[in-house]
């Protein structure tokens, strides 16, 4: 698998106000993909820490991929078509499900061993894979070559698109604003605490979720990748 790779800007604060002006007619199902961090986040408080622990292991290894790769089809496929079905973006990503938790195991476990190993590696292939799940499930892929086409879609420019992913900053900062001014007022009320934390985390969601989709895009046709949906 081999892309050439032309110059042409990413634009990266372009594709954030393209996100926020194109999010609304697909944000309500965004939300509903995002909302079982909700449930998750609520279970962490009122449920035995052996139970929750175990509940959100099992979240994050068996359901968060598929949940990430529906949001992601979705997206791609509102953004191709002009339209999208939410139940088969949910078919799309159970159809890939294996793969997609396999991909997601091993680019955690990688990621981690990369800040085990100084910080510097974990970064470094955070980005360098950072596109593996939106590979899954826009070209319908394995995991193995999900992680080629992202190493692929980043080679030569790194840096550009480290940048690029850190241009959802605008939106996280009102989260942690919020997020912080939730645990000074209720710091000894953890639940209530988790609770708002949760769901402004949710709102923000949909329009990050779109940019990196969006994102993904763009890299594409930089690359002269071939794009299928």
């Amino acid at each position: 698998m081999s892309f050439n790779q032309p110059s042409q800007p990413i634009a990266p604060f372009q594709l954030l106000g393209d996100s926020l002006s194109q999010v609304a007619p697909v944000y309500v199902p965004l939300l509903i993909i995002a909302s079982p961090a909700l449930l998750i986040n609520i279970a962490q408080n009122v449920l035995p820490i052996g139970v929750s622990s175990v509940l959100t292991l099992g979240y994050s290894v068996g359901v968060l991929p598929i949940l990430t790769g529906t949001s992601i089809y979705f997206i791609y496929r509102y953004l191709k078509q002009g339209t999208a079905d939410l139940s088969g973006a949910v078919n799309k990503a159970l159809s890939q499900s294996g793969q997609l938790i396999l991909g997601n195991f091993l680019y955690v476990l990688a990621v981690i061993v990369g800040f085990i190993c100084l910080i510097l590696p974990g970064i470094y292939l955070s980005v360098r894979w950072g596109f593996l799940l939106y590979a899954i499930v826009s070209q319908n892929c394995s995991a193995i070559d999900g992680f080629k086409y992202s190493s692929e879609l980043v080679k030569g420019r790194w840096w550009r698109v480290f940048g690029s992913m850190l241009a959802i900053i605008p939106i996280l900062l009102p989260v942690m604003f919020i997020a912080g001014i939730a645990g000074a007022i209720f710091a000894r009320q953890p639940l209530i605490m988790a609770i708002i934390s949760s769901i402004v985390g949710i709102l923000a969601a949909p329009p990050i979720g779109m940019y990196y989709v969006k994102l993904f895009m763009r890299l594409q046709e930089t690359a002269n990748v071939p794009e299928s949906v």
